[in-house]
């Protein structure tokens, strides 16, 4: 009895979870798309190789700051799918082999964008790897 009074809760708290994440993941892909074309875009290709270069030597904070929001962002849709998971409790098969490749697939993606922010900003290593003609 006491199990069946808990259940609409339960079903409600993860509703209010499940919403309140897409809109999480609304406002933070809307936020790193915004910041990306400030930010990314002059260390993008893009633009040329010594000017993007140039713009990275410095570590700009607005180019940072837009990785993160993505790398944020990919955080947040891997909550969003465990909490869908959870609520659509086994009535199929599919959710958490989905919930499985989206977390490999963020994995690889947070590990790539780690390592981008970490060897793209140091001019140094970016000249061995992309020499420039003069």
């Amino acid at each position: 009895m006491i199990e069946n009074d808990r259940q609409p809760m339960a079903s409600f708290v993860l509703l209010r979870s499940l919403i309140g994440l897409a809109w999480l993941n609304v406002c933070l892909h809307l936020t790193a798309l915004v910041r990306g074309a400030i930010g990314i875009v002059p260390g993008s290709s893009l633009v040329g190789l010594r000017e993007r270069l140039d713009y990275l030597a410095g570590r700009p904070a607005g180019w940072m700051v837009a990785w993160c929001l993505w790398m944020c962002g990919a955080v947040a849709l891997i909550a969003f799918l465990a909490v869908l998971t959870s609520r659509l409790n086994g009535q199929t098969r599919l959710a958490p082999l989905g919930l499985t490749i989206a977390l490999v697939g963020a994995a690889f993606d947070l590990c790539c964008e780690a390592i981008y922010l970490e060897f793209a900003s140091d001019r140094n290593r970016e000249i061995r790897f992309y020499p420039i003609a003069d």
